[in-house]
C-alpha cells in the first residue's frame, strides 16, 4: 500500500525524458511487455516488446523515467478530440460530453513500471513520471483535462495521490486467448487541470510530503527545459519511419490503420 506520509520525493536520482529515438521507444515498449506479458494482457513477442498504434500518432508523446542508468517506467500522453482518443471506443458518451464543453482533453495511458527490480515498488518513480507528463500537458500544451482509464486495482492511487476522480461507469475488458481469457475492470477517471493546482494545495500542503510543492512548484524551469529539449529532438524523428520500425509489433489490421486499444 502506498503510504504518502512515508514517501520522500527526492534522493533517488530519477530522470524523466520524452522518447525521441528508436532506441528510446524500444525501451518504452520493452517495459510495457515486461509488465503485461506475465499478467496475460498481451501475446508472446519474440522481440520482447509491446506497442499500440496510437503511440505512433503525431500528437502522442512517450515518456521514460530512468533510475540509476536504467529505464524503469513509461507513460504515454495522447492529444486529440474526444472521439479520436484511444479509449473513445469504450467511453464515447463520457468523452463526447467533455468535448462538448470545448475543453482541451489529453489522455494518460500506458503508465507502467518495470517489474522485478530493486526500485520497482518505489512510488517516487510514478510521481516523477506523472509530474513531467502533467507539466507537458498543462504548461506546454495548455490542456484543461487529463483523462485516464485505469484498472480498478490502481484506482485508489489515482484518486488519493494523483487527484483524479471517477467520471463514468467501470467496464470489463477482456484479453481473449491470453492466459485463460483475462478479464479486468477498467474505470474512467479525470483530472481537471484548470483546478488541479488548487486541488493539490488543498489536499497536500500540510502533509509531511508536500505534493502540492512537488507537482506544481518544484523544478519548474528544469522540467520545462528538459521537455522543450526533448520535443525539439522529437521533431527530428520521422513518425512514418518510426512506425515502420515497429510495424512487426502491431496487429496486421493495424499496420496501416489504427486499432482502438490503449490498455
Amino acid at each position: 500500500m502506498f503510504n504518502l506520509a512515508q514517501t520522500s520525493t527526492s534522493g533517488l536520482g530519477i530522470e524523466v525524458r520524452i522518447a525521441a529515438t528508436v532506441e528510446e521507444y524500444t525501451q518504452a515498449f520493452k517495459i510495457a511487455y515486461e509488465v503485461y506479458y506475465p499478467l496475460g494482457f498481451t501475446n508472446y513477442s519474440a522481440h520482447g516488446m509491446r506497442a499500440t498504434p496510437y503511440q505512433f500518432e503525431p500528437d502522442a508523446v512517450v515518456f521514460l523515467a530512468n533510475v540509476e542508468n536504467k529505464d524503469m517506467a513509461t507513460l504515454t500522453v495522447y492529444e486529440g478530440k474526444g472521439s479520436s482518443l484511444p479509449s473513445a471506443a469504450g467511453w464515447p458518451e463520457e468523452l463526447a460530453i467533455l468535448q462538448a464543453e470545448g475543453r482541451s482533453i489529453f489522455e494518460l495511458g500506458a503508465l507502467m513500471v518495470r517489474p522485478n527490480h530493486e526500485h520497482s515498488a518505489d512510488p517516487r518513480i510514478v510521481l516523477e513520471t506523472f509530474r513531467s507528463a502533467w507539466r507537458y500537458a498543462r504548461q506546454i500544451r495548455q490542456a484543461s483535462i487529463f483523462c485516464g482509464f485505469v484498472q480498478e486495482i490502481h484506482l485508489s492511487f489515482y484518486i488519493k495521490v494523483l487527484g483524479f476522480k471517477q467520471f463514468g461507469q467501470p467496464k470489463d475488458y477482456s484479453w481473449k486467448g491470453l492466459n485463460n481469457d483475462r478479464v479486468v475492470k477498467v474505470v474512467p477517471v479525470l483530472l481537471d487541470l484548470d483546478t488541479a493546482e488548487e486541488t493539490y494545495k488543498r489536499k497536500f500542503s500540510n502533509k509531511s510530503t508536500d505534493l502540492h510543492r512537488f507537482f506544481v512548484l518544484d523544478k519548474q524551469d528544469e522540467i520545462k527545459e528538459q521537455i522543450t529539449h526533448d520535443l525539439n529532438r522529437l521533431k527530428e524523428l520521422d513518425r512514418i519511419t518510426l512506425r515502420h520500425s515497429f510495424s512487426h509489433l502491431l496487429p496486421v489490421e493495424a499496420r496501416g490503420a489504427d486499432q482502438k486499444t490503449n490498455l
